[in-house]
């Protein structure tokens, strides 16, 4: 298998707040029943 690089610009909540790249991962994981 190759290996793939993805570059994320943002993270939207489903309720509108978006998440920016020096926010902390575990904070992302804890909330990701809400981004879509």
């Amino acid at each position: 298998e190759g290996t793939f690089l993805v570059r994320t610009h943002h993270v939207e909540y489903c309720d509108g707040g978006i998440l920016d790249p020096d926010d902390i991962l575990s904070d992302l994981v804890e909330d990701k029943d809400k981004v879509r």
